[in-house]
């Protein structure tokens, strides 16, 4: 698990990312199966879709940034207005997904199309062995997203002051002990699956 990428979801400015629960769509009312996580901008996560052409066997790429994902699909941002109309609702394509340098070989159903320069993605059946490497990338985020920060009031009296006690999914505590007179972090302890970091 990468601490770093736990804590920048626990704290990222959650005013610029959309809640995760949100729909991005009025027209479209969907149930969500599985946790979707915003893209923060300093992480890069592209889909590169294999377009086919008028001519026979011939193609184009088309390269795609990732705004949220999720195990069963991802919403896409196209460079142009021009290439996001080479998708349609109910198109499959042979794509690919970069996550941290490797591509995960993947067939998509577009589902969704949701501007001029977005759409939304299935990932279809088989499923390669490699999408292990994508809910790897997601688990620290999903955590992260999972965190809530307990009632100061809560916390049994003789605590010390200036403690933060955030909680998760399978039993994720984060414990962050601040400095009030400066406003900065003293140490910080992360109990998951029965390990401590510090």
């Amino acid at each position: 698990m990468n601490l770093r990428s736990l804590l920048n979801h626990i704290f990222s400015s959650d005013q610029e990312n959309q809640p995760s629960n949100q729909i991005h769509s009025d027209q479209w009312k969907e149930k969500r199966r599985s946790n979707r996580v915003d893209i923060l901008k300093n992480e890069l996560l592209e889909v590169h879709l294999l377009s086919p052409e008028k001519e026979p066997q011939s193609a184009v790429t088309l390269v795609t940034k990732v705004k949220n994902i999720s195990l069963r699909g991802c919403r896409l941002f196209f460079k142009t207005t021009e290439e996001r109309n080479r998708v349609k609702i109910g198109q499959s394509f042979v794509a690919s997904l970069g996550i941290e340098d490797f591509a995960i070989p993947l067939t998509v159903e577009v589902v969704r199309v949701l501007n001029d320069l977005e759409a939304a993605i299935l990932f279809k059946p088989p499923f390669p062995k490699e999408l292990e490497r994508l809910e790897k990338f997601l688990e620290p985020r999903c955590i992260g997203l999972s965190m809530r920060e307990i009632d100061p009031s809560h916390i049994q009296g003789g605590m010390e002051k200036g403690l933060r006690w955030f909680h998760g999914v399978n039993e994720t505590n984060l414990f962050s002990w601040i400095d009030q007179d400066r406003n900065t972090i003293i140490q910080q302890q992360l109990v998951f699956l029965d390990q401590v970091v510090e």
